[in-house]
C-alpha cells in the first residue's frame, strides 16, 4: 500500500518521512506563508496574555501561539503589540487571552485544536471587526 502525503512524503502511522526525491519548497512555502499570514494577523490586537504551565503537555499549543507572537517580523509589523505569558504552578488549563485595539476581549481554550484552529478563530475575529459588522448581540 502506497500512501504518500504532500511533496512525496510516505506517511507511517503519525510520522512523516520524506523520501530521497521529495521536494522540500513544499515545507519552505508553507512556513514563509505562515509566517506573513501571522506578521498581519495580529495587526487589529493590542495585547495578548498567555497562560500556561510549562510541564503540562496540553499547553504545547499555547506556548506555539506565544512563540508566533513574539517573532521579529511580527514585532516588527505591530510595534504596539504588548505580549506577556504567565506561568501558572497551580496546573489549570492553558487559555490566551486577547484585547482587541476597540476594547473587546476574547479568551481562547487551546487545549485539544491546533495552531490552525486558532489563528482562524482570531482572523475570523479581527475579519468581522474589520468589516465593520454590527454585533447583533
Amino acid at each position: 500500500r502506497d500512501e504518500r502525503g504532500v511533496g512525496g512524503a510516505e506517511t507511517s502511522g503519525k510520522r512523516c518521512v520524506v523520501k530521497e526525491g521529495a521536494s522540500r519548497m513544499g515545507k519552505l512555502r508553507r512556513a514563509l506563508l505562515t509566517m506573513q499570514r501571522a506578521r498581519y494577523l495580529f495587526r487589529p490586537i493590542a495585547k495578548a496574555e498567555v497562560y500556561f504551565t510549562p510541564f503540562d503537555p496540553q499547553s504545547c499549543v499555547a506556548r506555539i501561539m506565544l512563540a508566533r507572537m513574539q517573532q521579529r517580523p511580527v514585532r516588527e509589523q505591530n510595534p504596539e503589540l504588548v505580549v506577556t505569558h504567565h506561568i501558572d504552578e497551580k496546573h489549570r488549563p492553558a487559555r490566551i487571552e486577547l484585547v482587541y485595539k476597540d476594547g473587546t476581549k476574547q479568551t481562547i481554550d487551546p487545549v485539544g485544536v491546533t495552531v490552525r484552529d486558532i489563528m482562524e478563530q482570531i482572523d475570523y475575529v479581527a475579519r468581522w471587526k474589520h468589516e465593520g459588522a454590527v454585533n447583533p448581540f
